[in-house]
């Protein structure tokens, strides 16, 4: 891993001196890690990802598998009392090494795990388990997950301390994201202040597209939010938050017939910020 540190730097001079010799923006890197605890963090160049990637995608998943794991476990937990194998450790892990919060980008899974019970009877999370079910390494597509529980009539339970939804139909038990943890887990995002959340993958997503409109209506929230409190300030008086068309062509330095929207214009032209409506 050192070596890998030693080319991200390469990378950074190589993107940095073509910026400056051509009239090309200068390139943007990002790499994906793992969620990062304690144990991680020896293999990884932390101090080159930190001056040289313009951020990185943590891979909040895959903490267990049904292929080795002897035991159901909640893959993509975003908290867990009795281990730091969980999101939340892990970001606090990466930003405790240096990391700014706005080079993270969550990475969620639109996918779960599904197991063999030893005890059909015994299926709850951190259970006796013999492998994987329904597919060779268990990994299940969300909108697969959605048919399998309306296929057999099962009954999805959501744990709160790990933020995950599981179920059992036999001897099978599965674990995954519904919508509700989707949203627990970009409002978390957005109050540590990380610079953004990534999905694997969208295809995976349902007909009806749920856990994309559970994140997307929690930025829309977000977003909201923002704009009413600008208009806000700006009702008040306070000229540090004036928007005007001499600070928008300012915005880069290369956007000189910028036009800037008022909250109320954006949010009629959008219908209420419909989610339908997004770009981007």
């Amino acid at each position: 891993m050192n070596n890998m540190g030693k080319l991200f730097q390469e990378w950074r001079e190589a993107a940095n001196s073509e910026a400056q010799n051509t009239s090309d923006p200068e390139l943007i890197l990002t790499a994906a890690v793992q969620f990062g605890s304690g144990s991680v963090f020896g293999s990884y160049p932390v101090e080159s990802i930190r001056s040289n990637l313009n951020w990185m995608h943590v891979l909040a998943y895959d903490y267990y598998s049904p292929t080795w794991a002897k035991f159901t476990g909640a893959h993509a937990a975003l908290y867990d009392p009795s281990s730091d194998v969980n999101t939340d450790s892990g970001i606090k892990e990466w930003i405790g090494r240096g990391v700014s919060a706005n080079q993270l980008v969550l990475s969620l899974p639109f996918y779960g795990y599904a197991w063999t019970l030893k005890n059909p009877k015994d299926n709850a999370i951190s259970t006796p388990a013999t492998g994987p079910a329904i597919t060779d390494d268990g990994n299940v597509s969300y909108k697969d997950v959605k048919a399998y529980i309306q296929r057999y009539g099962a009954t999805v339970l959501y744990n709160s301390t790990y933020v995950v939804n599981y179920f059992s139909i036999g001897s099978n038990w599965i674990d995954f994201d519904d919508a509700e943890a989707i949203k627990i887990k970009v409002s978390c995002a957005s109050e540590k202040k990380l610079l953004g959340y990534v999905v694997w993958a969208v295809s995976y997503d349902d007909s009806n597209w749920a856990l994309s409109t559970a994140a997307g209506s929690v930025m829309f929230c977000l977003r909201k939010r923002i704009f009413k409190s600008t208009e806000l300030v700006k009702a008040a008086g306070d000229s540090r938050s004036e928007v005007n068309k001499e600070g928008a062509e300012l915005f880069l330095g290369n956007a000189p017939d910028l036009q800037v929207f008022g909250f109320s214009d954006i949010e009629v032209a959008t219908d209420g910020f419909s989610i339908e409506n997004e770009l981007g």
